[in-house]
């Protein structure tokens, strides 16, 4: 009986007890951002998970399974995320939606009925809806991270816009960085700036968002929302990317 259960704690398909939609009613405005800990003590924290993946290595040989150095599998129901998209703002963001009521991870499934499907997209839309109420921390128009940092956008070069102090300005930057590499031809890149500057003539409302909650950024358990990974793209956004990104995968 005690090999079992440590056996089973020990197995990749371990998760933890986790927090269902609706256990814990979503907040009706964003929580504080949590504080940070010291830098000293964040860089003497750093250097574990360097050692990890080869932990990982060695875990994924034992079970049996393959290993992904960006997801990086370990014991205990634990993984690890490792990329360059990794970093402070999105452990913040993680630590506000689970203040919020948004559901913890859970097991994923990939084969889902008709009915799930439909309870899932409902209980994301319910999620996205609540973020999107939450009144804006920063004030005004201020497109930034949870903490008040730039936003990491793939798009752009370096990944990363922002902070800017209003949808203008934000508007301004992205035309500037715009290229025709993918474009057949010239002509089209500017039909397609062009329509970019058409949707820029219109105002969007800054509201919270993941800002990339596509199928496979989103966890479902027993046919429910169990939470979301990946939130380093989190934070005030225009209400256009949640709709042309988060919205669009539901």
């Amino acid at each position: 009986m005690t090999w079992t259960l440590v056996s089973n704690i020990l197995l990749p398909t371990f998760t933890w007890p986790h927090r269902v939609l609706g256990s814990v009613a979503l907040a009706s405005s964003i929580p504080p951002a949590p504080q940070r800990a010291h830098q000293t003590i964040r860089r003497l924290v750093g250097f574990l998970p360097s050692y990890l993946p080869r932990l990982s290595r060695r875990y994924c040989t034992w079970v049996g399974i393959e290993f992904k150095n960006q997801i990086v599998q370990l014991p205990f129901g634990i993984v690890l995320k490792w990329s360059d998209g990794t970093r402070l703002e999105e452990v913040s963001a993680m630590m506000i939606a689970r203040s919020a009521g948004v559901p913890d991870l859970g097991l994923a499934h990939k084969h889902l009925n008709e009915k799930e499907l439909q309870t899932i997209s409902n209980e994301m839309h319910a999620m996205q809806i609540a973020m999107q109420s939450w009144p804006h921390p920063w004030g005004g128009e201020r497109i930034c991270s949870v903490m008040g940092t730039s936003i990491r956008s793939a798009p752009v070069p370096n990944h990363s816009i922002g902070p800017c102090e209003s949808e203008s300005k934000f508007n301004d930057y992205l035309p500037s960085v715009a290229s025709e590499y993918h474009s057949p031809s010239r002509d089209v890149f500017e039909q397609r700036l062009a329509c970019v500057r058409k949707l820029h003539s219109v105002h969007h409302p800054i509201v919270f968002t993941h800002g990339d909650l596509k199928h496979h950024n989103s966890m479902v358990h027993n046919g429910h929302a169990s939470g979301s990974i990946n939130w380093e793209s989190a934070g005030c956004e225009r209400a256009l990317t949640s709709l042309t990104v988060d919205s669009y995968a539901w």
